[in-house]
C-alpha cells in the first residue's frame, strides 16, 4: 500500500471514529469535533481540520446559548459545588469555541491573511464580551464566568501577538492590557510580554501608541499600566488642592500624618486622601511600596525589582514635583534600611501571613502543602515591618492612616506603630452603608471594638429618634413590619405565602423551624472568634448531627449569599460530604437560593448564629438568637452566649421546649435596638469616593475641586477631621450619630 493510500485510510478512519463517538455519546458531539480536528491536523490534513474548526466556530454559540437557557430554566440555583450537567455542557461549549478560534487564526495566518486573522479574534472578543453580562447574572457563576474570562484573555493575548508580528506596538499594548485586566493580573505570559514592551519602548511611547490604536485617549483605569493615570490625576488633584476653600483649614492645627499605600489601587485612592489632609494643614508622609501584586519574588528576602515595580516607582517620582507647597512627602518604604528582626515581629507577621493566605484563597481549610503563599506573605510582611521600624523611629509621625490595619503590609505597620505608641486610624469600606466608611482608632478594623461607644451610650434607651433611625435602616431591608417590640413566643408560620415558602425549601410549616445562619467559613469576622467550636463548619456539622436525632424539630441552614461569587469553600459541600442524603428534618438552602435570610426569620422559632449580624436583627424583631462564636456584639446583654457545647445544645432544647417562657424580653429588644443603632447609624462615616469604583467616583461624584469647597466640607469635614486626628474618641470604632 502506498504512503498516499495509507494516509487516506487513516483520514477515513479518523472520521469513522468521530461518527462512532457522536453516536455513542451524542451529548459530546462538539467535543468530538475538537478531537476530530486534532486527529486530522496530526495526519497532515490542515484544510480538513480547519473546516471542522469552522463548524465548531459556527455551531458552538448555539450550544452556549442553549446552555445558558437551560441553566435559567432548570438549574439556576444549583450550588457551584454540585455537578451541574447544564453548566458543564455550557462550559464545554465555551472551551471548544475557545480552542477553535486560535487554530483557525493560525491556519489563516499561514496563508498570509493576518488581517483576516485579527478580524476573527476581534469577533471572538466581541462575542465573549457580550456573554459576560449573562454569565455574571447566573448564580454559581464563578465556574462559567471564569471559563469565559480565560478564553477572553487568551483571544486578546493571541491578537496582541499578531500586532507584535506586524510591529504595531499600540495594538499589542492595548490587547495585552485587556488580557491582564480580564484576569485581574492572573495572565502571566501577557504580563511578561507587556513588561518587555515597557522596558523596550518606555511608558510614554506605549501610551500614545495605545491611544492612537484605540482612536482616542483611553480613560484611566485601576489596571494595569498605560491606563494607570497617577501622574495625570496627581496633576489635577494637586491643582485643586492649591486653590481649596480656606474653610477646610483652621489656621492653627498641624500634625505629621503617615498615609500608607501598598498596592496599585491604594496608591491613587490614598493620594487623593493625602491631598485633603494637606489642605487641613497636616504634614503628610505619603508612604508607599510600588507594587501591583500581593505576591512578589522572595528568595529568601523580598526583591523589589520587577518591571512593574520599577514602572510604578517612576510614575510616583514623576508626580513628586507636583506636590511642591502641599506638604505631601512621597516616601518609598524600600529606601529605608530594614531594622533587625525581633521575635515579636516574627510572631506578628506569621499571624498576618496566615490571615492573608486565607483571605487570598478564600478558604479556611488549607493543607500543610499549601503554605507557599503563606511563606511569601510572611516574608513580605516582615520586610515591611522591619523597614517601618526604621521609618517610624526616624520620622516619628503623630498618626498613621492604614487600610484595615489587620491584613497584608498594613497589618505589619499597625503592629509596629502599636508597639511604639503611635496612634493609628484604620479604615474599611462599610458593608452596612454603601459609600460610607468605617474608622477604628488604635484597633484593626477586624477587631470591631465597639466597647467605648457602647459604654458611652448607657443606659441604652430606645428614644423616639433612635426608633426612627432604626426604622429608616430597616425599611431598606424590608424589616419595619417585623418590629413589634415584643418577644416571639411559640411560633408557626400562619400566612399562606410563608407556608408555601417552608414547603419550597423542604420543611413542614406545622412543625417548629430553627434557622442556622452562618458566616462565610473564611470570613475575617470569624478568624480569631472561635469559642466552643473549632470553626464555622465544625459548628454546622455538630448542629446538624444534633437535629438529625430529633425529628420533631427542623433545621434550615442558609449558606451565605456571597459563597457563590467570593468563596472557594462551601458550607453545603461540608454538610453533603457528611450526609449525602440529608436528614429529612434538615434543609440546606445554598447561597444562590432566592429565599433570603430575612425571610427565614418569618418562619423560625429560633436563630443560631456564629458571629454574623443577624444575631442583632433577630433580637430586634423579638426572635431568640443563640451565638456559637464571639461576635462584636457579645456581652452586650441581648443574646444567649453559651460557654460550652453542652450548654449550647441545652439552650436549644430549653428554648424549643418552652418558647413562651424563654422568649426575648422587652429590655433585650431595647438593648439590641440601641446596639444596632450604634453599629448601623453611628459607625458608618460619609466619604466622598466609593472604594471599589474610585476613579469613576472621583470623576463623576465628588471631584477634588468640588470636595474642597464649602459644600464638601459641610458633608465630609468631620470624617476627614477623624483621619487628621483633629477629633479624637476612645480607642476602638469611631462613631457619631448620622
Amino acid at each position: 500500500m502506498t504512503t498516499e493510500r495509507s494516509a487516506d485510510v487513516l483520514l477515513t478512519l479518523a472520521r469513522v471514529i468521530h461518527q462512532l463517538e457522536t453516536t455513542l455519546f451524542p451529548d459530546q458531539w462538539l467535543f468530538s469535533k475538537v478531537q476530530l480536528a486534532e486527529r486530522l491536523e496530526h495526519l497532515g490534513d490542515g484544510p480538513g481540520a480547519t473546516q471542522v474548526r469552522m463548524e465548531i466556530y459556527r455551531d458552538a454559540p448555539r450550544e452556549i446559548e442553549d446552555g445558558f437557557n437551560a441553566i435559567r430554566r432548570f438549574t439556576e440555583h444549583v450550588p457551584q459545588y454540585q455537578v451541574d450537567a447544564n453548566r458543564l455542557k455550557c462550559e464545554q461549549a465555551l472551551m471548544c469555541y475557545g480552542s477553535a478560534v486560535p487554530k483557525i487564526a493560525g491556519f489563516i495566518c499561514a496563508g498570509g491573511a493576518q488581517e483576516k486573522a485579527k478580524e476573527l479574534f476581534l469577533n471572538a472578543i466581541n462575542y465573549y464580551g457580550g456573554l459576560a453580562e449573562t454569565a455574571q447574572k447566573l448564580d454559581g457563576r464563578r465556574r462559567t464566568f471564569d471559563t469565559l474570562t480565560v478564553g477572553f484573555a487568551a483571544f486578546h493575548e493571541e491578537l496582541a501577538k499578531l500586532h507584535l508580528e506586524s510591529d504595531e506596538v499600540g495594538g499589542a499594548t492595548f490587547h495585552l492590557e485587556e488580557a491582564i485586566r480580564a484576569r485581574r493580573g492572573d495572565a502571566a505570559s501577557a504580563w511578561e510580554r507587556l513588561g518587555d514592551l515597557v522596558e523596550h519602548h518606555g511608558i510614554d511611547r506605549l501610551r500614545s501608541a495605545a491611544d492612537e490604536y484605540f482612536g482616542q485617549e483611553i480613560p484611566p483605569m485601576e489596571f494595569p499600566v498605560t491606563r494607570f493615570g497617577f501622574v495625570r490625576n496627581a496633576e489635577r488633584w494637586s491643582a485643586a488642592t492649591k486653590v481649596a476653600d480656606t474653610i477646610w483649614f483652621n489656621g492653627e492645627y498641624k500634625r505629621r500624618i503617615t498615609v500608607a499605600a501598598f498596592n496599585q489601587h491604594h496608591l491613587q485612592f490614598l493620594l487623593a486622601m493625602s491631598c485633603v489632609l494637606s489642605v487641613k494643614g497636616c504634614d503628610v508622609d505619603f508612604l508607599y511600596l510600588p507594587s501591583m501584586r500581593f505576591t512578589r519574588r522572595c528568595d529568601t528576602e523580598p526583591v523589589y525589582d520587577s518591571w512593574d515595580e520599577r514602572f510604578l516607582a517612576s510614575e510616583i517620582e514623576r508626580a513628586g514635583g507636583l506636590f511642591e507647597g502641599l506638604q505631601i512627602n512621597p516616601i518609598d518604604l524600600r529606601t529605608w534600611e530594614p531594622a533587625p528582626e525581633t521575635e515579636e515581629m516574627r510572631e506578628d507577621c506569621r499571624r498576618l501571613a496566615h490571615i492573608d493566605a486565607i483571605n487570598m484563597e478564600t478558604r479556611m481549610e488549607r493543607g500543610l502543602e499549601e503554605n507557599d503563599l503563606e511563606e511569601i506573605r510572611f516574608r513580605l510582611n516582615l520586610d515591611a515591618a522591619c523597614r517601618a521600624v526604621s521609618y517610624f523611629d526616624a520620622r516619628k509621625p503623630d498618626l498613621a492612616v492604614l487600610f484595615n490595619g489587620g491584613v497584608m503590609e498594613y497589618g505589619a505597620l499597625f503592629d509596629v506603630a502599636r508597639r511604639r505608641n503611635i496612634e493609628t486610624v484604620n479604615f474599611e469600606s462599610s458593608a452596612q452603608r454603601r459609600g460610607n466608611y468605617v474608622l477604628s482608632r488604635n484597633r484593626p478594623f477586624g477587631a470591631l471594638d465597639t466597647g467605648a461607644l457602647w459604654e458611652a451610650d448607657a443606659p441604652h434607651v430606645l428614644s423616639v429618634e433612635r426608633r426612627q433611625r432604626l426604622f429608616d435602616w430597616a425599611d431598606a431591608r424590608g424589616g419595619r413590619d417585623r418590629f413589634s417590640g415584643k418577644g416571639r413566643g411559640r411560633h408557626l408560620p400562619e400566612a399562606t405565602e410563608l407556608k408555601l415558602m417552608a414547603k419550597e425549601i423542604g420543611l413542614d410549616p406545622n412543625r417548629p423551624i430553627v434557622a442556622l445562619v452562618p458566616n462565610l467559613t473564611w470570613d475575617t469576622g470569624v478568624q480569631g472568634r472561635d469559642t466552643i467550636f473549632h470553626s464555622v463548619s465544625d459548628w454546622t456539622l455538630q448542629t446538624v448531627a444534633f437535629f438529625a436525632e430529633r425529628p420533631n424539630i427542623q433545621l434550615a441552614i442558609r449558606s451565605h449569599p456571597l459563597e457563590e461569587t467570593r468563596s472557594d469553600e462551601f458550607l453545603g459541600q461540608f454538610v453533603r460530604e457528611r450526609w449525602p442524603q440529608l436528614p429529612p428534618n434538615v434543609a440546606l438552602i445554598d447561597g444562590s437560593h432566592p429565599v433570603r435570610s430575612y425571610e427565614l426569620l418569618d418562619l423560625c422559632q429560633l436563630v443560631l448564629v456564629y458571629t454574623g449580624n443577624l444575631g442583632i436583627e433577630a433580637t430586634i424583631y423579638g426572635i431568640r438568637a443563640i451565638i456559637a462564636g464571639q461576635p462584636h456584639y457579645s456581652g452586650k446583654g441581648f443574646t444567649c452566649e453559651p460557654s460550652s457545647k453542652e450548654a449550647y445544645f441545652n439552650e436549644i432544647e430549653k428554648v424549643l421546649s418552652d418558647p413562651d417562657r424563654n422568649a426575648v424580653s422587652e429590655r433585650e429588644i431595647e438593648l439590641a435596638c440601641a446596639y444596632g443603632d450604634i453599629y448601623w447609624n453611628y459607625i458608618p462615616q460619609p466619604y466622598p469616593w466609593e472604594y471599589d469604583d474610585f476613579l469613576r467616583s472621583i470623576e463623576n461624584d465628588w471631584s477634588m475641586d468640588r470636595l474642597l469647597s464649602k459644600e464638601g466640607f459641610e458633608k465630609f469635614g468631620r470624617t476627614f477631621a477623624f483621619f487628621a486626628g483633629e477629633e479624637i474618641q476612645e480607642d476602638g470604632m469611631i462613631g457619631v450619630p448620622q
